[in-house]
């Protein structure tokens, strides 16, 4: 595979996982359900990395609605996630 098809690739596997925001530092989306998701509220909070303390990443903050929503297909899916090595 060419650099140029994985650069592709990998693009496209990550369209998935971000979300907007207005500073350049990666902001994620939240895995539920086997699908990256919006949270139901727009905030975020920082990742900071311990080396300087800068900040690596924003991710979701989630809401009571979010945190059920992901116990609910993890409760649903929990055969399937059981069956999951390691």
């Amino acid at each position: 595979m060419s650099k140029e098809n994985l650069d592709l690739k990998l693009s496209n596997f990550f369209d998935g996982i971000w979300c907007q925001d207005t500073e350049r530092i990666p902001c994620f989306r939240m895995y539920v359900g086997g699908s990256w998701v919006e949270s139901s509220s727009s905030e975020l909070f920082a990742v900071d990395t311990p080396i300087n303390g800068k900040s690596i990443a924003k991710v979701p903050a989630a809401t009571t609605e979010d945190v059920k929503r992901a116990v609910d297909s993890a409760y649903s899916n929990k055969e399937r996630i059981r069956e999951i090595p390691g």
